[in-house]
């Protein structure tokens, strides 16, 4: 299934979400956050960073999560989640929590590559066709100049 992820340091639960502006990062108490239903906690062990260099992460995730870029298969509070924890030094959150994101990712990827095989055979029988209009007008107008 898909789940909500967020990050608790320090009493406070840092996650991640679509916002109309501004930054997507938010800050609630731990497992408060009434648009979700809590499964359970991980432990994921202890930083060795400081409260300021936290602070000074947190300020840069803000900056670079931005409400707007919201997607649900690639950028979502799973990717901050795991993005956050491997700046905090703790490791990855463990794959059962972004099994969701990571096939619908692996979805979207191969709809695309679909896609551009398809642009690009589109753009290879565009080009033939191409030389057969000009190999026709050619002959047009051999024709009707003799």
């Amino acid at each position: 299934g898909a789940y909500h992820a967020g990050v608790e340091i320090d009493g406070s639960e840092w996650s991640y979400g679509f916002t109309d502006t501004g930054t997507g990062v938010d800050c609630n108490p731990p497992r408060q956050n009434d648009q979700h239903v809590y499964r359970k906690s991980i432990e994921m062990g202890y930083t060795l960073l400081d409260e300021q260099e936290v602070g000074d992460i947190l300020d840069r995730l803000s900056d670079e999560w931005v409400g707007t870029d919201y997607q649900l298969l690639k950028h979502n509070c799973c990717s901050f989640s795991q993005v956050f924890c491997h700046e905090l030094g703790v490791g990855s959150v463990p794959a059962w929590v972004t099994r969701f994101m990571d096939a619908g990712s692996s979805i979207e990827n191969a709809g695309q590559f679909v896609k551009t095989g398809i642009g690009e055979t589109s753009a290879a029988v565009g080009t033939v066709f191409d030389g057969i209009d000009d190999k026709l007008a050619l002959r047009s107008r051999a024709h009707t100049v003799a």
